[in-house]
C-alpha cells in the first residue's frame, strides 16, 4: 500500500533543499500547499520582466492523483498567456501520474515561460515597428500635403471667388460712406461760411489789439539827428 503522506513529505524536503526561501514559500500545512517564484529557463537578466508564482497542493492520494496548479501572480504575461501556461501545466501533471512531478512541472514551466517571453518580445517590436511606420508617415505627409485633385481646386476656386466678391463689396460700401470736400459743403451750408466768419474776426481782432497798443514817441525824438545815409 502505497503511504501518499510519506512521498508527499519526502518531495517538499527535496524541494526546499533545491530551492531558496524566495523561491518556496509554504501557505499551508494540511493539505501541504506552497508557492513556487518561476522565471524563465534561459536566466539573462532581460528575462526578469516575465514570472509567475505557482501555487502547488497535494491532494489526499497524490502523486496518483493530479495536484493543484493555479498561477496566482504573474508578470509580463497577458491573461491568455496566464490560461496558457495554466493549462499546459495541468495537462502535463495528467501525463506524470503516479510519480512525484513538481520539479518536473517547475521545469516545463521555466521552458514554456521562454516561449511565451519570445512572444511577448515580438509583439513589442512589431507594436514598435507599427509606431515607427505611423510617425514616419506622418513626417512625410508634412512635406507632401495634400493633393490637390480637380474637384478640390474648383471647390477651392469658389470659395476664393465668393471671399474677393465680399471684400470688394465692403470696399465699396465703406468708401460711399466717406463725403469729399464739395459733398461736405454742399450738404451743411454753413460750412460755406466758416472760412469768411474767421477772416473777419481774426481782422477785427488784429485791429483791437493795435488800437490798445502805447506808442512812447521819445524813442522816436533823435532820429533827425541821426545820419542816415539813404542807399541807391
Amino acid at each position: 500500500m502505497t503511504d501518499y503522506i510519506e512521498e508527499q513529505e519526502g518531495e517538499f524536503e527535496t524541494l526546499c533543499c533545491i530551492y531558496t526561501e524566495g523561491e518556496l514559500t509554504k501557505t499551508s500545512s494540511n493539505p501541504t500547499c506552497f508557492q513556487m517564484h518561476v522565471e524563465p529557463a534561459s536566466g539573462e537578466e532581460e528575462d526578469c520582466s516575465v514570472s509567475v508564482d505557482i501555487q502547488f497542493s497535494y491532494p489526499p492520494t497524490y502523486p496518483d492523483e493530479v495536484p493543484g496548479v493555479e498561477i496566482v501572480d504573474q508578470t509580463g504575461l497577458s491573461p491568455e498567456q496566464v490560461t496558457e501556461l495554466e493549462t499546459f501545466l495541468n495537462e502535463q501533471a495528467v501525463e506524470n501520474l503516479g510519480m512525484v512531478m513538481i520539479f518536473t512541472l517547475v521545469g516545463m514551466a521555466q521552458d514554456k515561460l521562454v516561449e511565451l517571453m519570445d512572444s511577448v518580445k515580438e509583439l513589442q517590436e512589431q507594436e514598435n515597428r507599427q509606431k515607427q511606420e505611423e510617425l514616419k508617415r506622418k513626417e512625410e505627409a508634412k512635406f507632401h500635403g495634400t493633393p490637390v485633385t480637380k474637384e478640390a481646386f474648383l471647390e477651392w476656386r469658389e470659395r476664393f471667388d465668393q471671399e474677393m466678391r465680399e471684400t470688394t463689396k465692403q470696399i465699396k460700401v465703406s468708401s460711399s460712406s466717406k463725403l469729399t470736400g464739395r459733398l461736405m459743403f454742399e450738404q451743411d451750408a454753413s460750412l460755406a461760411l466758416s472760412d469768411t466768419r474767421f477772416l473777419t474776426e481774426a481782422s477785427a481782432v488784429a485791429e483791437m489789439d493795435l488800437k490798445d497798443v502805447e506808442v512812447d514817441e521819445s524813442l522816436f525824438q533823435d532820429l533827425e539827428d541821426l545820419d542816415i545815409e539813404e542807399q541807391t
